[in-house]
């Protein structure tokens, strides 16, 4: 059985796809919003110049990400790769809480996000670095502006709270994690139980250090139908297959019955 279930490599799949877009959708709708009423907002309040950079390049940035996702998924899966691109996202969203003066704008806030998804697409306690660097590089920021402005706010206080913040979420969700693998886990073990029993009439389980063995006719499997999903089956074999429509399947399918339509009429 592989080491990673299938059912949770589809999640963090779909949690990588989410967050690649926020990358992009974060720095342009701060970009946006410095934009249109720049002499408002507190956005680029310290360093406007330095703002609109640090927005463009970390577009830029998870443009090319996304871009890199599909056809590098498994360059993308490589732990020290993923760490590598988490702590550019804690760069970044430093440098522009740095640029609208600090924690007191609460762009802070925003490393939750990239601490949460890296304690979900890393498993152990790599994450629990991540959101170290993320502590520490908030309250460098904010001890930098305490010592470079002659009439700094102490928000020091505010960052040390922001760190515990990241720290508690990143083993919350951890916990949470590790509790969602080890169901994955649980279920595969289950289903190869059932195909082992299938093909060879027994399975071998083991309690309480004690070795066991189940046979066909002690056990009774039911099948019943998944949702998206249309399950046959007889003595041999099941089959199972996937009935969601995805876009580019149903555009696929537009297409073709336009082009059927088109040859009828000649």
């Amino acid at each position: 059985m592989a080491e990673t279930a299938a059912q949770f490599s589809s999640q963090l799949q779909n949690v990588s796809v989410v967050y690649n877009i926020y990358r992009i959708v974060l720095p342009l709708v701060l970009l946006i919003t410095y934009i249109s009423n720049p002499e408002a907002s507190q956005l680029g309040s310290l360093d406007e110049t330095l703002f609109v950079q640090v927005c463009a390049a970390y577009a830029i940035f998870g443009v090319v990400m996304t871009f890199i996702a599909p056809s590098g998924g498994g360059l993308l899966r490589n732990r020290n790769i993923l760490v590598g691109t988490l702590i550019i996202d804690i760069l970044a969203i430093t440098l522009l809480v740095y640029t609208c003066g600090g924690v007191g704008s609460g762009l802070g806030l925003l490393l939750l996000v990239t601490i949460a998804s890296g304690s979900i697409l890393i498993r152990g306690r790599v994450s629990t670095f991540v959101a170290a660097v993320a502590a520490l590089s908030i309250m460098y920021s904010e001890l930098y502006l305490s010592l470079a402005l002659e009439d700094p706010l102490s928000q020091l206080f505010q960052a040390g709270i922001l760190g515990i913040i990241l720290f508690a979420t990143t083993l919350y969700i951890q916990s949470l994690s590790d509790r969602f693998y080890k169901a994955a886990l649980l279920a595969d073990k289950q289903a190869m139980d059932i195909i082992d029993l299938e093909k060879n009439g027994f399975i071998k389980v083991k309690i309480d250090n004690k070795n066991y063995s189940i046979d066909l006719d002690q056990v009774v499997v039911k099948y019943g139908d998944i949702s998206g999903w249309s399950i046959a089956n007889n003595d041999l074999f099941t089959i199972a297959l996937d009935i969601n429509i995805s876009e580019e399947l149903k555009l696929e399918g537009i297409s073709r019955e336009f082009i059927n339509r088109i040859q009828n009429l000649r």
